[in-house]
């Protein structure tokens, strides 16, 4: 059995989910996630996707004192049901883990021997096709997707920016990019629309001021522990998936997520 605990946000659930099921394939064991409710993300995985197939899925835990304020306590209390227990640091730690994965013969070698095994973290894994596929998302999330897909019409581009607590995606990948590249496609076609998924209220208004015909976002609440704010997002997520291309911030598993999900082309807009 394998017991996979995706941490973080939306985006990073889904990746590790992804490399929970390359995994468990490769060692031909049950797949459990266990999808937990806080801070990150307080909405339960079956209000955002459909079940999926061969996967078990222990949906809406809530933690309580002190594991819901201590991470590393409650990982660590886990950990005492299991053959092995991993999570971020000690795969970096004991194997390497470069660019946070490692290759899957590496891992599957070092797992095979176990029967009950734990793995806890916010990043990718297990190498995966990342194509997502098995992700359905439930059909009122559709419905607003097709909705403001429809008034897009064909061919829109997708503009990703990352704000808030990403530090990275604000310092390497600032809004003047944004700006500069929409420019550079509207001197091209001055008709193209743009479907614009970003967490800062303040570039949400400013590109719309700049390019007031070209730029539509989804009108959503920006709050994790809000039910409604993570449908958002996911609508956010499936919508520039749609585009034809995506322009997206540096070192932001939302963009990528995006990318997965229909294979379409990725730019990461970054400072050199």
């Amino acid at each position: 059995m394998l017991v996979v605990e995706p941490r973080n946000g939306l985006a990073n659930r889904l990746r590790v989910i992804d490399s929970g099921v390359a995994l468990a394939k490769k060692l031909n064991m049950q797949l459990v996630i266990d999808w937990i409710l806080n801070e990150d993300i307080n909405c339960r995985f079956d209000k955002l996707f459909e079940p999926i197939d061969g996967l078990i899925l222990n949906d809406g835990i809530k933690l309580s004192f002190p594991f819901k304020n201590y991470t590393k306590l409650h990982f660590l209390y886990k950990s005492l049901k299991f053959d092995i227990s991993l999570d971020s640091d000690i795969l970096r730690a004991k194997m390497d883990w470069a660019d946070y994965k490692i290759g899957n013969e590496d891992l599957n070698v070092y797992l095979n021997k176990y029967k009950k095994i734990y793995i806890s973290t916010g990043e990718a894994f297990f190498d995966s096709p990342k194509d997502y596929y098995y992700f359905k998302p439930k059909p009122e999330i559709m419905n607003r997707v097709d909705a403001m897909c429809e008034n897009l019409g064909k061919d829109f581009i997708g503009i990703h920016i990352r704000r808030t607590d990403n530090k990275n995606a604000i310092s390497y990948s600032p809004t003047s990019l944004f700006i500069e590249t929409i420019r550079s496609i509207l001197e091209l076609k001055s008709s193209t629309k743009f479907f614009l998924s970003t967490d800062s209220v303040e570039d949400d208004v400013l590109l719309k001021q700049t390019f007031p015909d070209n730029i539509f976002s989804y009108p959503k609440l920006l709050d994790r522990n809000a039910e409604d704010g993570i449908k958002a997002a996911l609508v956010d997520m499936l919508c520039l998936s749609k585009a034809v291309k995506i322009y997206g911030s540096y070192f932001s598993s939302f963009s990528e997520a995006a990318s997965y999900m229909s294979g379409n082309e990725l730019i990461i807009l970054k400072n050199s």
